[in-house]
């Protein structure tokens, strides 16, 4: 069945080889032939907090530290996402960032 909620997935962690590799998955409105998918604003919302934690992972430094999601502290693991939710509430940068 479909994943009922949205989620990120650390697909490959932060190495001295590699940058951590990670992955978003939301469930979003269909498009058709027709007509594209058209977001509710709350779908962009969850979209722009998951995407938050995107970047906290990718913006971390270190392997393993304390500042990486689940291992930094538990009152900051949601501020990033929180911080990036601020832009969906401003008319100007949801039509620089809306396209058809």
């Amino acid at each position: 069945g479909k994943y009922g909620h949205a989620a990120i997935f650390h697909l490959v962690k932060h190495n001295t080889n590699q940058g951590a590799v990670d992955c978003m998955l939301c469930n979003l409105p269909d498009s058709t032939k027709d007509k594209p998918s058209l977001l509710r604003h709350q779908n962009v919302v969850t979209f722009f907090h998951e995407f938050g934690h995107i970047m906290h992972g990718l913006c971390s430094e270190g392997i393993g530290n304390s500042t990486r999601l689940a291992k930094c502290p538990r009152d900051f693991v949601e501020a990033p996402s929180q911080m990036l939710e601020n832009w969906v509430w401003q008319k100007e940068i949801l039509e620089r960032l809306s396209k058809h």
